[in-house]
């Protein structure tokens, strides 16, 4: 269970039980920066050959004040695979 945010403009959503990879992306964010890690993400996918499914989600969980050196986003592609 997530703890309860502190400030009253976050919210947690709760969605469906789900499979994903996932890609870490530091420092600033730009369009060339989300597409050069989605790339690597789906090329490591097609080399293990797993198959993703739906659109990629990007995962910010920095601040805007938090120093671009310190920023660890990610992001996450859903993937078809055996049930554990």
């Amino acid at each position: 269970m997530a703890p309860e945010p502190l400030a009253p403009r976050v919210q947690l959503r709760e969605g469906p039980p789900a499979r994903v990879a996932a890609i870490r992306c530091s420092g600033t964010w730009s369009q060339a920066n989300y597409e050069e890690h989605l790339e690597k993400l789906r090329s490591a996918l097609r080399a293990a050959k797993i198959a993703s499914t739906g659109e990629p989600t990007l995962s910010r969980r920095y601040g805007p004040m938090t120093p671009w050196f310190m920023r660890r986003n990610e992001i996450w592609l859903t993937v078809d695979g055996p049930e554990r």
